[in-house]
């Protein structure tokens, strides 16, 4: 590509990540919203950290 800067997959990373909010132990996502894996460094073998945070 002519026009590309070097950090572009970490932008597009930054810009598929998020928070989902969760109340009594369930997921609030609305009623088309889901929850995907994206895979950015090639197939291998992994683990998926879920940090859970509350008061």
């Amino acid at each position: 590509m002519k026009y590309q800067e070097g950090n572009s997959p970490a932008h597009l990373q930054a810009s598929l990540m998020g928070l989902i909010p969760v109340q009594e132990g369930r997921l609030l996502l609305g009623t088309w919203q889901g929850v995907c894996v994206c895979e950015f460094d090639g197939p291998r073998r992994r683990r998926i950290l879920v940090r859970w945070e509350g008061k």
